[in-house]
């Protein structure tokens, strides 16, 4: 999105976007004497109340005066009075906000407002919706299935799919996160959740099964349900007179060498592009929330064991370090490194009150502490409409009183146009920091001038083409077309006709950076946009996919900054072909590679074409063997406009030698798809890599009789006796008497340790384990041993790591008075 060009990037864009961008509607209003009727039969499920508004109202910062106004408004539409001068907001201006600031809260607000429009005096009453309540089935151990019972009061009349969202204490359940239950007309469903007996002894823990919202019911009081899981696995004793760093131990001297601080991942965070990244800047932030910093989202804090799954998918350096710092912090109890304090003082702006066109915009910088000299801020200025002659970067000077006034003039023209917006954004420097919180606003324009005519002027013909059939067309964007939307700039103007129902695919394809709009009519003015799209095809252009009814539609081809020239591409597919009514994607799987125990199986599910909301294909996921972490039913989701959705399947890397297996993914019966006849189930061959290591050659299991440094590589051949570990050598040692035994490995890959009695990789549980204790990623164990036989098992934090080593040991010939 062209919206990461601004010179500051990260979550202050995010701000921006959403107080600045709001193009007002001046078109004509309803009336509103109804206010807010709860009892109108249109209203959605999820629709917004007052009350609900006026939380979110609340909830904002004092300073966000623009947004606190928005929901005034939306108050004020709904019958509120809010003691304030605010006008009430149509559904026009609240759509337009909902366009641009794209997030959910502003999308159910318009919704509930163009239903409310649409209710007469005496609505129908609603039809009943069922509400789900879940109540838990009996504490288990790990390993068993958890059960959770769902109910519908009343049954639904038919098939009715409810969203339910899995969390967890511990590292216990095979799957998380969203899952989809099916009710019948019984009112009562069963969900299950499979769990993994691993041999990890870990606190008890719980599962947490709650119900999110979602089409055709509502959530009852009794949203969520949780249920214990013991684990089953004895603790280790170590010696009485144990060296080690003890796992309760508080200090930041146990945190690897290169473990991160908050100071780094806020940078990280903050280079993201706000929207195309949204998903990135989240779990930043939920490791900001780990490292004890408040982020003011409503983020949870990332648990050690979310952050090394990100890290085995990812795999960078950034994520392995995030990895072993929250490892370190929840699991070891080390303390987080100290945040570094910027000696900067911090620059925040605040609008002045709204305006009308002709006078100044103005907005005050503030910096805290006051700087000692003169302080040359830098700001970006951006508009919605033609209100200032020229956005762009300035400089603002802060003196030492702490604060600078920036005006902005406006225009006073005479020509009628919609309402608009000044904003300003605050730039990143070197001598000041910029607020998290207020390093953005914005204030409206309100236009002066009256429609004085309701002749709409069509544009000049050089600028309207008709299409009659598939294929390929160039223009030129020049000044002689202009757009029909506020803030763009030149346009070309396509229509078409459809005889029936079709589904149409429309590209624009330019050097520069492209946007379309498709309407309903054959002029361009004749109907309200029914699609438009900034970035959906490849890089910077534009892409419209949907299935049409029959009808006229004319195609806006514009580019998302305004007053750009140049060429062209529209290509114009599916004209020529329709669909019937009752049209459904067909949809089929297909299996990625093959993978070894440990590894993970992809699946993909594909559309025949693209969804126009998403789509939710039920799939059943079955095994050959033992080697699948869950098994059972899910759902793939393919995303609006898109034609496919993966599906991961972990698989289980554990010490069992057993034959090969497989996975098998089966594509079930659904709402809104038919499946595949030749391509409904996909399977991914899981290969064992497991021997008995008690059998092993020498190759493996060594044997070390004097202090020494031996030098070893991890291979294919030999593997870790632990699950989720990967290759291993093992060393074992006899002590005639007690003594005080060093043991150093060193890798370029990260290390890991264990050490157990016997003389057996498997023989017993570890007695003592490390990580990174040795120099930076390196391990370490050092303690004062009983007489008796040992077993090292020499092996790599991260599964599957191929790399030479060295084992150095100290203490064997030393024994201990």
């Amino acid at each position: 999105m062209r919206r990461a060009r601004l010179p500051l990037l990260g979550l202050t864009m995010i701000s921006l976007i959403a107080t600045a961008l709001f193009f007002i509607d001046s078109s004509a209003q309803p009336a509103y004497a109804q206010g807010y009727d709860a009892n109108c039969a249109a209203l959605p499920s999820d629709a917004v109340t007052p009350q609900l508004v006026t939380q979110w109202r609340d909830g904002l910062d004092s300073s966000a005066t623009a947004g606190i106004n928005r929901f005034n408004r939306v108050l004020e539409r709904f019958g509120v009075d809010t003691a304030t001068n605010a006008s009430p907001m149509t559904t026009n201006q609240a759509e337009s906000v909902s366009r641009w600031l794209n997030n959910n809260r502003w999308d159910r607000i318009a919704r509930t407002m163009a239903a409310l429009d649409n209710c007469g005096a005496t609505p129908p009453p609603p039809p009943p919706v069922p509400a789900i309540s879940i109540s838990p089935g009996s504490d288990i151990t790990e390993g068993a299935i958890a059960t959770f019972t769902l109910t519908a009061n009343p049954a639904p009349s038919a098939h009715l799919d409810v969203s339910v969202n899995v969390s967890q204490s511990g590292d216990f359940a095979t799957r998380t996160g969203p899952h989809t239950v099916t009710f019948t007309a019984s009112g009562r469903a069963t969900f299950r959740v499979a769990t993994r007996d691993d041999t990890v002894d870990e606190p008890n823990g719980y599962l947490t099964t709650t119900v999110t919202t979602g089409a055709g019911y509502t959530v009852a009081a009794t949203s969520s349900a949780t249920l214990s899981v013991a684990d089953n696995d004895v603790t280790p004793q170590n010696d009485d007179h144990d060296t080690q760093q003890d796992d309760d131990d508080t200090s930041s001297s146990c945190l690897p060498a290169d473990a991160v601080t908050a100071a780094e991942v806020t940078a990280w965070r903050d280079a993201l592009d706000p929207v195309s990244a949204a998903a990135g800047i989240r779990r930043f932030n939920r490791v900001l929330e780990a490292l004890g910093v408040d982020t003011n989202s409503d983020q949870n804090a990332m648990t050690y064991h979310e952050g090394r799954a990100i890290d085995d998918r990812i795999q960078n350096n950034r994520w392995d370090r995030i990895s072993r710092t929250l490892t370190a912090i929840q699991r070891d109890n080390c303390a987080a490194a100290p945040t570094t304090t910027s000696a900067n003082p911090q620059v925040s702006i605040s609008a002045g009150s709204d305006i009308t066109e002709g006078a100044d915009a103005v907005f005050t910088l503030t910096a805290s502490p006051a700087p000692s000299a003169d302080l040359n801020v830098s700001v970006t200025v951006s508009q919605s409409g033609r209100y200032i002659t020229a956005g762009g970067t300035r400089t603002v000077t802060i003196p030492a009183s702490g604060s600078a006034t920036l005006r902005v003039p406006t225009i006073d023209d005479s020509t009628d146009e919609p309402d608009g917006l000044v904003a300003v954004l605050v730039n990143a420097g070197t001598a000041y920091d910029v607020s998290s919180s207020r390093g953005s606003t914005a204030l409206f324009v309100s236009d002066d001038d009256d429609d004085d005519t309701t002749v709409i002027t069509p544009p000049a013909s050089q600028c309207v083409e008709s299409l009659n059939s598939d294929g390929e067309v160039s223009g030129t964007w020049a000044t002689d077309c202009q757009s029909d939307e506020p803030g763009r700039g030149y346009a070309r103007y396509y229509t078409f006709t459809l005889a029936q129902q079709a589904y149409v695919k429309i590209y624009l394809e330019s050097s520069i950076d492209a946007y379309l709009y498709l309407r309903r009519g054959d002029a361009v003015t004749s109907g309200s946009t029914s699609h438009h799209d900034d970035d959906g095809g490849r890089g910077t252009d534009a892409r419209i996919a949907d299935t049409l009814a029959a009808g006229t539609y004319t195609i806006e081809a514009t580019t998302y900054s305004s007053g750009r020239t140049g060429a062209f591409t529209l290509e114009v597919n599916g004209l020529n072909t329709s669909l019937t009514p009752a049209a459904k994607p067909e949809v089929s799987i297909t299996a990625g590679s093959d993978v070894t125990e440990g590894g993970t199986a992809y699946f993909t599910v594909t559309a025949s074409f693209a969804p126009r909301t998403a789509l939710s294909v039920k799939v059943t996921v079955d095994q050959t063997g033992d080697l699948a972490a869950g098994i059972g039913s899910d759902t793939v989701t393919i995303p609006p406009g898109r034609t496919s959705g993966r599906l991961r399947i972990y698989t289980i890397n554990d010490s069992t030698d057993e034959p090969d297996g497989s996975v098998e993914v089966s594509i079930n019966a659904g709402t809104g798809y038919d499946i595949s006849p030749s391509q409904s189930s996909a399977s991914v061959t899981v290969r064992d890599d497991d021997e008995d290591l008690n059998g092993k050659s020498s190759n493996c299991v060594n044997t070390l009789s004097s202090d020494g440094e031996v030098s070893g590589a991890w291979t294919a051949k030999c593997q870790s006796a632990q699950p989720y570990r990967g290759y291993a050598q093992y060393y074992t040692f006899t002590l005639s008497a007690q003594s005080h035994v060093s043991i150093d490995l060193k890798s370029t890959v990260d290390t890991y340790l264990y050490l157990r009695t016997g003389d057996k990789a498997t023989s017993s549980s570890p007695s003592h384990s490390n990580d990174d204790g040795g120099r930076g990623t390196n391990s370490q164990i050092t303690d004062t041993l009983a007489p008796g036989t040992y077993t090292i098992e020499a092996t790599t934090y991260r599964a599957g790591n191929k790399a030479p080593f060295t084992l150095e040991i100290t203490g064997l010939n030393q024994p201990t008075p």
